[in-house]
């Protein structure tokens, strides 16, 4: 596989994957489940006739794709799952032509038959296992996807309170990735002014003790601002923090240290499923997020263009507006 059938292939498994968050929601919301498994099998079909050097016809139908990409398949073997996935597209077509909602049932059956199609096709094209696919390859952001990486070697050994951890971990480097890039620069979008870090309860004075209320309110708000900017689910965000630990950074040189604290009562509670959503959250926040790039690179070019001559004292350029055909 080429490097874009990777990140290709990995936007197939984000798509499944969003598919099963959607399916969890309530009626009707859950509805839209239907439309991301949808576009996850497309996407795939397109994606392994790619691979298998299949040329598809213009006119080639959702089902149609199962004929025509078998003359590329080893041995000419049929994909699986052809009236399975019939039976969804139907679904899809119903839905999203017709405004007929899908029932919960039919939600799962279509979750199923999904999660089937992709555990059998993926080895047959790519010979790798569904599960394998890691959507981390379309994380852009290095130190993220390091921090993701030890969180997942914590996963497979079991620790799942340290993988916990290093999910909040990447999830707050990612915040400050946008919100603390330009510490000098006042009107950096993401910011909303340096990281107001919300101090232990350690303050014997009378005035401290009924500041910290205040600067516990204003902390929260900041992040929860960075998040709404950023484009990131705030709800979503609120259960991720829910089943986390609470992680508290340090200062040492030039480093960032965490320690983390977890009760009891969480780690006996905390499962696999509780790990595998939260890392979903956190490369979804990580994908979503990466639009403000380029809002950051106007930043910093602008920057570039208006940065004084060493020496010199920069006062820029002001001009007076004037309205113009108004009385």
């Amino acid at each position: 596989m080429t490097a874009l059938e990777i990140e290709r292939l990995a936007f197939v498994r984000f798509l499944y994957d969003q598919g099963q968050t959607q399916a969890r929601q309530p009626e009707p919301l859950s509805a839209t489940a239907v439309l991301s498994f949808h576009d996850a099998v497309e996407q795939f079909l397109r994606l392994a006739a790619d691979h298998l050097g299949v040329s598809l016809s213009k006119s080639v139908t959702f089902i149609g794709y199962w004929s025509e990409i078998q003359s590329g398949m080893p041995g000419q073997a049929a994909l699986p799952s052809k009236a399975a996935m019939n039976r969804m597209n139907n679904l899809r077509v119903q839905f999203k032509h017709h405004g007929t909602f899908p029932s919960k049932s039919a939600i799962e059956q279509s979750r199923s038959d999904t999660a089937t199609f992709f555990t059998d096709a993926v080895p047959m094209v790519f010979g790798v296992g569904f599960d394998g696919v890691d959507m981390l390859d379309l994380v852009s952001q290095p130190k993220i996807t390091s921090i993701l990486r030890d969180a997942q070697s914590h996963a497979d050994a079991g620790a799942l309170p340290m993988a916990m951890a290093g999910l909040m971990i990447a999830f707050t480097e990612l915040l400050d990735h946008y919100g603390e890039r330009s510490t000098y620069d006042t009107r950096q979008p993401f910011r909303f002014g340096p990281t107001i870090e919300v101090p232990m309860s350690t303050a014997t004075d009378p005035l401290e003790r009924a500041f910290e209320p205040l600067t516990q309110a204003v902390g929260n708000m900041q992040v929860a601002m960075r998040i709404i900017a950023l484009g990131i689910d705030y709800s979503r965000y609120a259960r991720f923090q829910v089943l986390c630990p609470h992680v508290r950074r340090h200062y040492t040189g030039q480093q960032n240290q965490y320690h983390f604290h977890l009760s009891e009562a969480q780690k006996q509670t905390l499962t696999q499923d509780d790990y595998e959503a939260g890392r979903y959250f956190v490369i979804e926040a990580a994908v979503q997020a990466a639009r403000a790039e380029a809002a950051l690179q106007i930043r910093s070019d602008h920057r570039t263009i208006n940065s004084p001559a060493p020496g010199t004292w920069h006062t820029g350029s002001h001009h007076v507006w004037k309205a113009l055909g108004g009385e």
